[in-house]
């Protein structure tokens, strides 16, 4: 670990050690500063002060996502603690207290919920869109099953979007950076009669790529010119109504709809490049005359509802949506040279996805000594799509004519739907003994539908080449229908349980508490393409994930200006969902090619989590955390086995699991200069520290047939580093006009978003490839407001 992260450290503990030492008494006294904000939140369903959830929440209001620079889910690990978020093919990969998703393919289940207005949102892809004009974003950590059902194992986020008001509001700001940056934000909030107000929000996102594809010859210079990778072209609208009722209601509907788009956003760069280079050498990867300015196309749209109203003593409330979204992706490029691998690869990936979800809530309308949340919620999603990898061999004739038969071996290939349905019924109860103390019950009985109707082919091309449905040879965008070498791949899983959870707060005094729980986490199950213990071809169901968690921690104003969260944790988990590659080489069934696998496995994770905010006057803001955590799979007959070969398995016990960095933590800093003509400049920094944690390579290469490791699985270090961001802005008096000018990763460093790709056997250093994050950027941003 660096001296700098060691000093942010010992500054860190210093802080929580004397916050700890303070009298309780503290709190009741008056020093005359700035009181630290408070943000309302619907963590639990309903509506309460942060400070009094008894779980470990980072709130954050959409005017400090802003000031951060928090334009997405990725950016928000850089001010949460136990939040990573990784970069894989289909999305972002959320883990929350070393909880990730191993499996993020449509097949999968997500380990965080992840949701929008109380939507859930299963599919990576979306989970990754641009926040915009938000209310504010909670962080829950912890398994969060009894009120939010399955995939909430590890935790969740909730997005809430600003909502319609009834005076007259509007904005737009537009901002210029590096990589040729150009972002515009627009909303106007209007109050159309006393009862109903109207809110309409806009955001555009384009930025050119920062990875350079200038290695290798380009095969068709002059007549085709592959575009830099990590590019983003989004843009996205949202329209919202609310009507106001009697009876203590409101009705709002909200409809969403944009495009994503970008020559490969995903980061893919050459390992020993980014690892050994500096500058902009780091970011040079081969030509593949297959990607083109292509990338993602993406389209989406849905419309959601949330009505609430009061029935007498009972409050009723519905969230319920449709969404749709229509991918049709060219990403995923090979960046290393086709010298190495004799051919040129990438993905072609086309998705028609709708999502309908429904969720029905009763609680008490005003406080009480028995409050609770009785509710019932369904979602079902159904994704169709073709999932094609590619492999082109780079011959002169294949390259020249790319749908020629025999040149195009998509490996392997996945043609068809999936359905996910989700059914459930919960209730959680809060008895307050007295005002001090309060007892939580809650469960929730689950249930979870997966199925899958596709076609799955494996393996080398056929002699007569990959045809369309049509019998010509395939190619971009035809998608391959084959039936040589070919499998139906439809298999079923049911899954069910009930989970629980059971906590108790105290208030110490009104601005203190304690709590402790014990929880029950739950995500469904699935099955693999290939079932390696049958006798006959065909798909093998696995079991569901489980957890349980363990926590305590307090939660507190210690005094009128500092305030501070920790939480302790440990988490049993007795089956954990672990996904990796596999060659299944079962001649006798006929069964040869790669798949992806999921087995169960044991895992133990603990922690200590803290985080402060000191406000010693108006003008400054101090905010810090620190996260001291480890997660391991365990030993024993029943540990984690992974690897290429399926017939000779690498025993994973004792491993650590993925993006669990020991000590990790943020610092940050806000000052106010207020100016003779009541305007304002504010400066400011925010440090993100981390320990060094692992990436697995949970594959390995060898041959399938004999049994024999060439490369074993295995795990990188992603080193220890700190990533800084700087901020400084002037804002005019009455806050009509802002100019803030920003640096985002000062130290130009970029950290493994990915474990690397399988060392080949005879390919050269630049063999493998790798996600990375953004290096450093900067830019300027107007704001004005009416």
């Amino acid at each position: 670990m660096n001296s700098t992260i060691r000093s942010t450290l010992t500054a860190s503990a210093a802080l929580a050690v004397l916050t700890l030492a303070m009298p309780a008494m503290a709190a009741e006294q008056n020093t005359g500063a700035q009181n630290t904000d408070e943000i309302i939140v619907t963590a639990q369903k309903t509506a309460s002060v942060a400070s009094k959830v008894p779980i470990a929440l980072s709130v954050f209001s959409g005017e400090q996502l802003k000031e951060k620079g928090v334009t997405n889910v990725s950016n928000l690990s850089a001010v949460t603690p136990g939040l990573e978020i990784g970069s894989a093919a289909h999305g972002v990969s959320i883990s929350v207290r070393g909880v990730t998703t191993t499996d993020i393919t449509s097949k999968g289940e997500q380990d965080i919920v992840f949701s929008t207005d109380g939507i859930p949102v299963g599919r990576p892809q979306l989970m990754g869109l641009a926040f915009f004009d938000l209310d504010r974003v909670e962080v829950l950590r912890g398994p969060q099953g009894t009120l939010y059902g399955k995939s909430a194992t590890g935790g969740a986020i909730n997005v809430i979007t600003a909502k319609p008001t009834h005076d007259f509001a509007a904005s737009a700001s537009a901002e210029l950076g590096n990589y040729n940056t150009r972002r515009f934000d627009a909303m106007v909030n209007l109050p159309v009669t006393d009862s109903f107000a109207l809110r309409a929000a806009v955001t555009s996102n384009s930025r050119e790529g920062f990875i350079q594809p200038v290695l290798g010859t380009n095969t068709f210079a002059g007549s085709m010119r592959q575009a830099p990778l990590g590019a983003e072209n989004n843009w996205a609208a949202r329209i919202t109504g609310k009507y106001d009722f009697g009876n203590n209601g409101s009705l709002v509907l909200t409809g969403t709809f944009g495009h994503v788009g970008g020559a490969d956003s995903s980061g893919t760069v050459i390992y020993s490049r980014v690892t050994q280079a500096s500058g902009a050498d780091r970011f040079k990867v081969y030509y593949n005359p297959f990607a083109g300015s292509q990338g993602a196309n993406d389209n989406f749209a849905g419309v959601n509802a949330e009505l609430g109203f009061d029935l007498g003593p009972v409050r009723v409330t519905y969230d319920g949506a449709h969404m749709w979204w229509h991918g049709e992706d060219n990403t995923d490029p090979s960046v290393n040279g086709s010298a190495d691998s004799g051919a040129y690869s990438w993905t072609q990936y086309s998705s028609h996805l709708t999502t309908d979800s429904h969720e029905l809530r009763l609680s008490n309308a005003t406080p009480g000594r028995l409050d609770y949340v009785l509710g019932a919620n369904y979602i079902h999603e159904y994704n169709n799509e073709s999932d094609l990898n590619w492999q082109t061999q780079a011959t002169a004739t294949c390259v020249a004519q790319p749908s020629t038969t025999g040149c195009n071996a998509p490996n392997p290939h996945i043609v068809g739907p999936n359905i996910h349905t989700s059914k459930g019924v919960f209730g959680q109860i809060n008895y307050h003994v007295n005002d001090k103390l309060k007892l939580t019950f809650g469960g929730r009985y689950s249930k979870d539908d997966m199925a899958r109707y596709a076609l799955l082919s494996a393996g080398p091309a056929p002699a007569g080449g990959w045809l369309t449905a049509t019998g010509a040879p395939c190619a971009p965008p035809a998608p391959c229908v084959s039936t040589a070498q070919s499998q139906p791949d439809t298999g079923v899983n049911s899954t069910s349980a009930f989970t629980w959870r059971v906590g108790a707060d105290y208030q110490i005094t009104p601005r203190m508490m304690v709590y402790a729980s014990v929880a029950t986490g739950y995500k469904g199950g699935g099955f693999n393409d290939i079932d390696p213990t049958a006798t006959t071809k065909t798909t093998g169901t696995y079991g569901a994930e489980r957890v349980t968690a363990y926590e305590a921690g307090f939660k507190g104003r210690i005094t009128p200006t500092l305030s501070y969260n920790t939480s302790a944790y440990y988490y049993d988990y007795s089956k954990y969902q672990l996904t990796g590659a596999t060659f299944l080489a079962l001649t006798s069934i006929g069964a040869v090619g790669v798949v992806i696998y999921t087995s169960l496995a044991p895992a133990t994770m603990y922690g200590w989590e803290n985080e402060l905010t000191w406000k010693p006057s108006a003008n400054d803001t101090f905010n810090l955390s620190l996260s001291l955590e480890k997660a391991k799979f365990n030993n024993g007959p029943d540990a984690a086995r992974v690897g290429f070969v399926f017939s000779n398995q690498v025993n994973w016990g004792g491993r650590s699991l993925d993006r669990v960095p020991g000590v990790s933590g943020t610092v940050a800093y806000d000052h106010k200069f207020q100016l003779a003509d009541g305007g304002f400049i504010k400066a400011g920094f925010n440090t993100k520290f981390s320990d060094g944690y692992w990436l697995s390579d949970l594959g390995g290469t060898g041959n399938p047939f004999t049994g024999a490791y060439t490369a074993l699985p295995q795990q990188y270090r992603q080193r220890a580093y700190t990533r800084t961001d700087l901020t400084l802005g002037y804002t005019a008096n009455g806050g009509k006009f802002s100019l803030d000018a920003y640096v985002r990763n000062l130290e130009n460093k970029v950290q493994l978003q990915s474990a690397p790709t399988t060392p080949q056997p005879g390919w050269g250093a630049d063999g493998q490839w790798v996600r990375v994050n953004l290096p450093r950027t900067f830019g300027v941003r107007a704001t004005v407001r009416f």
